[in-house]
């Protein structure tokens, strides 16, 4: 009796163990067919994940004053003082990229998060609410009948030049088209047979929509905060490089490829770098936001 007292903490150790270890070889093994169908997903997680380290540890990677100002070296070369070289004024390009990360980082996560929240929350009872859905709709059609650019530097020059006001602008563009994919979506599977039995037993209207419905639209508004999150990035830098977004002394990629055009004869690299880091951001995005779609869709998952 006592022995057995004594073996019972031990065989459930070791059968912890042992699940512990099935599911870790579960999750490896889920995780190198992922690599094997996606690779390319990976790579652009990899190069995601650079950036945001590079934004995070900007101080630490041989930076310096992305402000400074330095009138006799400027417009010099890429060497082993500067590694991008530096721009009209003798600002290092290498320290102001750097820095520009956080800026389109901020903006594309902000935005993405904020739209698919509001996207999700909106759809849902416009797609399943049909008053409610006639008068919001109306609103959004309004809103996309604007061209986005033209929309943004409006709402920017009216509030004012600054990365909070960036990322309301750019919310309020890009949430419409939002909207429409999610509820789109709510109406086809608010006539699913579950959500019938659901409302026959006498389910109420939140419990339909948040239980039944809403996990249903989960992979879309995940794809949705990745496109969107990337168009953010794009329209950020163009809305500076227009001189309509962030303010000029906040260093951000599309500010640096409008300083830099005025000198882009003599200097390609003050135009180049920003303009790359942008590329690479951008394609790594969309990238992770394409497989993610092929990986959430049961329909393209069954295809595969």
């Amino acid at each position: 009796m006592q022995e057995n007292k004594t073996q019972a903490p031990i065989r459930v150790a070791v059968e912890e163990r042992e699940a512990w270890s099935a599911r870790r070889k579960a999750i490896g093994k889920g995780l190198r067919r992922l690599w094997r169908r996606h690779p390319l997903m990976f790579v652009g997680i990899f190069i995601m994940l650079c950036m945001a380290a590079m934004a995070i540890f900007a101080p630490l990677l041989f930076t310096a004053d992305p402000l400074k100002v330095d009138p006799p070296n400027r417009l010099l070369t890429p060497s082993a003082d500067h590694w991008f070289g530096t721009d009209f004024v003798g600002r290092d390009v290498w320290s102001r990229a750097i820095y520009g990360a956080r800026i389109s980082l901020a903006v594309g996560a902000a935005v993405g998060s904020i739209s698919a929240i509001l996207a999700a929350l909106i759809g849902l009872f416009a797609g399943y609410w049909r008053p409610f859905d006639n008068v919001i709709m109306r609103v959004m059609d309004g809103i996309m009948s604007i061209p986005d650019i033209l929309l943004a530097i409006a709402l920017v020059s009216i509030v004012g030049g600054s990365i909070q006001n960036v990322i309301f602008a750019l919310t309020f563009v890009v949430t419409p088209r939002a909207v429409r994919v999610v509820r789109s979506q709510v109406l086809s599977l608010k006539e699913a047979v579950y959500v019938e039995a659901a409302r026959s037993i006498g389910a109420k209207m939140p419990r339909i929509v948040f239980i039944h419905i809403f996990p249903g639209t989960i992979a879309s508004v995940i794809v949705i905060a990745t496109i969107i999150g990337a168009s953010a990035i794009v329209v950020e830098a163009v809305l500076s490089f227009l001189g309509a977004g962030t303010p000029p002394e906040i260093p951000s990629w599309g500010t640096m490829m409008a300083e830099g055009r005025r000198t882009i004869s003599q200097a390609m690299w003050v135009v180049g770098f920003p303009g790359m880091f942008l590329t690479l951001t951008v394609l790594s995005v969309n990238i992770i936001g394409d497989n993610l779609r092929d990986i959430l869709d049961p329909k393209l998952r069954r295809s595969g």
